[in-house]
């Protein structure tokens, strides 16, 4: 993709929402550059019941991880929670000091976009930042749509329930430990990314074998952080699975995960909850956790126990920000 300038708030702010990949609420982002450009948006929940010390070196944290930063674009986005007056103030200074000042603040608010530390005559309407040259210019340069939680298909098509349950059947005989089942695992799943890539589809036999196959935990962990690896070392699986380690390939791993969500097409409600959860677990990698918590929300209604999506969900909710979201692609 071509540059795309950014001079006006509304450019801006377009800018920042295509980063993240929807319109935040209640949010602070912040856009990481040098003399470059852009490096990296990353967003944080508003939290102002933090301290603003505490919190601000907090951020300061995670602004660290792009080493090559040198400015930030903060933008905050207030509804029912906002950054605090404090917070903005004290990450100032944070940042400042850690050579990495704010260049230009915007605050987006009741429709309307200003200068944060300015008196709203500046003001224009948030409409604006969808007509804006920067936002026209992403439109065109972006040939894939976001696939989003609320936008899931219902299965009218399933795939045939024999193959789900020989695949189910053939996950109880795997171990993600064994050569064979890696070789497998990763075989199949660089076909179906393959094909995907080819021609936007995923089959209705390539969506019940991942459906059968993450009936079993260490399988279904080992598919997945195959998105992003392709090391059999146990702690680099563990450090891209818990978001330590960005992906190696991150065109392989962002076309993956939306293979896994267009086969979600394919598949019964009953039989969704791994997937859901996985393309939540890639959502929240990528840096985009309140749309991770949507499809983990989906996860969570199919199987009101499951491990692995009460985990992911803890985890988040804890404001984490993995590693792998802030890592410059």
């Amino acid at each position: 993709m071509k540059s795309i300038k950014a001079t006006t708030m509304a450019e801006v702010t377009a800018v920042a929402i295509h980063g993240i990949g929807f319109i935040p609420t209640s949010s602070v982002v912040l856009m990481l550059t040098n003399d470059n450009g852009l490096l990296a948006t990353l967003r944080v929940d508003a939290s102002p019941e933090a301290p603003a010390e505490e919190w601000a070196q907090q951020i300061t944290t995670y602004v660290h991880r792009v080493s090559d930063a040198n400015s930030v674009i903060l933008l905050s986005f207030e509804n029912e929670k906002a950054m605090t007056t404090q917070q903005f103030r004290a990450l100032g200074d944070t940042l400042a000091r850690a050579g990495c000042p704010i260049r230009n603040s915007v605050l987006i608010t009741d429709g309307w976009v200003m200068d944060y530390d300015g008196d709203s005559t500046d003001a224009v309407e948030f409409s604006t930042v969808a007509e804006s040259n920067a936002a026209l210019a992403l439109m065109v340069s972006t040939t894939k749509a976001a696939k989003m939680a609320a936008d899931i298909p219902a299965c009218t098509t399933p795939a045939s329930i024999s193959d789900l349950e020989k695949f189910i059947n053939d996950a109880h005989h795997m171990g993600s430990e064994d050569e064979e089942t890696r070789a497998v695992v990763r075989g199949t799943l660089a076909d179906m990314v393959g094909g995907y890539r080819h021609n936007g589809k995923v089959s209705p036999q390539h969506a019940a074998w991942l459906a059968g196959i993450c009936t079993n935990k260490g399988v279904r962990d080992l598919l997945f952080a195959s998105l992003a690896t392709t090391s059999d070392d146990a702690g680099t699986i563990s450090a891209v699975l818990m978001g330590e380690k960005a992906p190696e390939d991150w065109e392989f791993f962002l076309t993956g995960a939306d293979a896994v969500y267009t086969a979600l097409e394919f598949i019964p409600e009953a039989s969704r909850t791994d997937l859901l959860a996985g393309v939540g677990w890639a959502r929240w990698i990528d840096g985009q956790g309140s749309e991770a918590m949507k499809f983990l929300a989906l996860a969570l209604e199919s199987d009101p126990e499951h491990r692995l999506t009460t985990l992911l969900i803890t985890l988040i909710n804890t404001g984490e920000l993995p590693r792998s979201a802030s890592t410059k692609r």
